[in-house]
């Protein structure tokens, strides 16, 4: 007897039958036809992930914009309000109270330190009450260069 037909006969004492052996083959190129189907499936799974993270670029740019507009329109808000409630020399507890959401927004989107001192001042300023009027306005002015030592330096410059 030559190797081969050692074998082929222990072979088929091993499985029993050519029947087996084909069944295993069969199963083998089965699974080989799954490994690829679950491939194609990764690939257009990965190629769907791609397509919706290019989407994102545009959507993420239009975000950027509107934070920065954003940003933008509160900076302009609170530096108004600055400007009026110095004038005036104090502020309402309505406007401190929207000027302090409006500044809690601006740093939640990342907005630099310049309002910073915008609402330190706002917040060093007297609080009135909306209507409430003022009867010595030498007695605002005179708190408010205590407040404001700069503001003060700057108003006798000009005279």
């Amino acid at each position: 007897m030559d190797w081969t037909q050692v074998i082929v006969t222990a072979l088929i004492v091993l499985f029993g039958s050519g029947g087996v052996l084909v069944t295993i083959i069969q199963n083998g190129k089965s699974h080989d036809k799954k490994h690829d189907k679950t491939d194609a499936n990764l690939e257009n799974l990965l190629t769907e992930v791609k397509q919706l993270k290019d989407g994102q670029a545009p959507i993420k740019e239009e975000l950027s914009h509107n934070t920065y507009a954003t940003k933008q329109q509160i900076k302009y808000t609170l530096t108004r309000l600055h400007r009026d409630a110095l004038i005036r020399m104090c502020i309402t507890s309505y406007e401190l109270e929207c000027a302090e959401d409006l500044y809690t927004e601006y740093k939640r989107l990342k907005g630099n330190s310049f309002i910073d001192k915008v609402i330190s001042d706002l917040r060093k300023l007297e609080i009135r009450f909306s209507g409430t009027e003022d009867k010595n306005e030498q007695q605002r002015t005179g708190k408010l260069y205590e407040t404001f030592p700069e503001l003060h330096k700057t108003a006798q410059s000009h005279h």
